[in-house]
């Protein structure tokens, strides 16, 4: 294990680095008998791909957490100006002062 030479980081794992903007994401090195140890969820009849697939469907979930916006909203209620501006009661003042 060797020190990178553009960040000066020393790697904590064996992988490729996947940059994209602000994002940096893990992408495991296949080996040709990485699939053995590999126990998937659904059945599949080639484990290579189907660990494949999985790796890739994995790190597509990973992007999307990552640019994931929050879902509150915290913006004030909307005003509605009928129920602030008495039409009524400023018709009937100025009735009032009219006569």
């Amino acid at each position: 294990i060797g020190i990178n030479a553009d960040t000066g980081l020393v790697p904590s794992c064996t992988c490729k680095l996947f940059s994209l903007n602000l994002l940096t994401l893990c992408l495991p090195v296949h080996s040709p008998e990485m699939h053995r140890g590999y126990q998937n969820i659904t059945p599949a009849n080639n484990k290579v791909l189907k660990k494949l697939w999985d790796d890739t469907r994995y790190n597509q979930h990973r992007t999307n957490i990552l640019f994931a916006e929050g879902r509150i909203d915290n913006a004030a209620p909307k005003t509605y100006m009928h129920l602030h501006l008495k039409l009524k009661k400023l018709q009937m003042e100025e009735e009032r002062l009219a006569t």
